[in-house]
């Protein structure tokens, strides 16, 4: 019995060793002039109060402002995407939120990159692990979405460190991090605007399209992010947790790339339809070319400042009108904008 907690004891001692080693080395390390700490702070200063919670890939973390949305219906909204973010890495976010806070909608950010069959970096599960914040969700998204290799960089940021001796990063990052502004968590960037929201104002300066023709695509999805996807919108109908799928707009170079947008729509619809989740597909929104034209993009794919504030400000006017009962078919078209003047061709 002694023998059993001396080693018990020793074995804590060295966790404790570890973890305060660990907590160093990411403090000493992490780079200042990333939004992301910041971004993890502010979820756990607001933990227990958050009703709407964004999900998904960069387009959502560029395309919903919580700050625009609570302004406009008074929630209180969090952005919880991140770059690439895997499927499986949103159902790990989405439980880690539910059961901190009382969620009452989820608007998800989809796209077809987010389904296809691909292997997220490592860098991409890291964003996701550090934002989850409890015990119980950090061991779900590594028992179901990482691999046994991965677990060490994801549970000590020490593992994730390449050059130990970069004095002159350490300099910086110190002399930043011991300020009145790292205290009250103010971000050294302008890009980012709070609550998980990322906003750049570069103009995207690619060739403005006013047709684009179709063409065969061979897109499909890939089953095992599918049943992320299907256990996600299974996770809200069984919590009665309001999920909507969101396709956020992005260029004609986008969805000229996409060669037939139609097969996305379709596959989203068709899923949303069959468990019963809502889809909106802003790309058919009829105002598209009018209201999103390059200005609003930063790059052919992801909104700039004015764009998500005017995406947000757009996706909550609908959604106040569908809660109120009243149709919002006049928002959409049966295609997407691009492709109508050739159909009525």
């Amino acid at each position: 019995m002694r023998s059993i907690k001396k080693i018990a004891g020793r074995l804590l001692l060295i966790f404790i060793v570890l973890w305060l080693f660990d907590t160093s080395v990411e403090f000493l390390y992490r780079p200042y002039n990333r939004y992301s700490p910041y971004a993890i702070r502010e979820l756990k200063e607001c933990q227990g109060s958050i009703d709407t919670l964004f999900l998904g890939t960069s387009t959502a973390y560029r395309g919903f402002s919580p700050d625009v949305f609570d302004r406009e219906l008074g929630t209180f909204s969090f952005n919880a995407a991140t770059a690439s973010q895997p499927a499986q890495g949103t159902l790990a976010l989405l439980k880690d939120e539910a059961e901190r806070n009382p969620i009452k909608r989820v608007f998800l950010g989809v796209s077809p990159r987010m389904l296809v069959k691909e292997e997220a970096h490592i860098e991409r599960k890291t964003e996701v692990y550090d934002r989850l914040l409890s015990l119980k969700g950090k061991l779900f998204y590594l028992a179901e979405g990482c691999t046994s290799e991965e677990w060490l960089n994801l549970i000590f940021y020490s593992v994730r460190v390449d050059k130990y001796f970069d004095i002159g990063k350490i300099k910086k990052n110190l002399s930043y991090k011991l300020s009145d502004a790292y205290r009250k968590n103010r971000a050294p960037m302008e890009t980012y605007k709070g609550k998980g929201f990322l906003a750049g104002k570069e103009v995207y300066q690619g060739q403005e399209y006013e047709t684009i023709a179709k063409r065969e695509s061979a897109w499909k999805a890939d089953d095992e992010n599918q049943q992320a996807l299907i256990e996600i919108m299974e996770y809200c109908k069984e919590h009665e947790i309001e999920l909507i799928l969101v396709f956020v707009p992005v260029s004609g170079a986008e969805i000229d790339g996409y060669k037939d947008l139609g097969v996305i729509h379709d596959y989203f619809r068709e899923m949303a339809d069959r468990h019963s989740a809502i889809f909106w597909d802003f790309n058919y929104y009829k105002g598209l070319k009018e209201e999103f034209p390059n200005s609003m993009f930063q790059d052919k794919r992801h909104l700039n400042e004015a764009g998500g504030h005017a995406f947000t400000q757009l996706i909550a006017e609908v959604y106040e009108k569908y809660k109120g009962g009243e149709g919002i078919e006049e928002y959409f078209l049966d295609t997407c904008p691009y492709y109508e003047n050739l159909i009525d061709e």
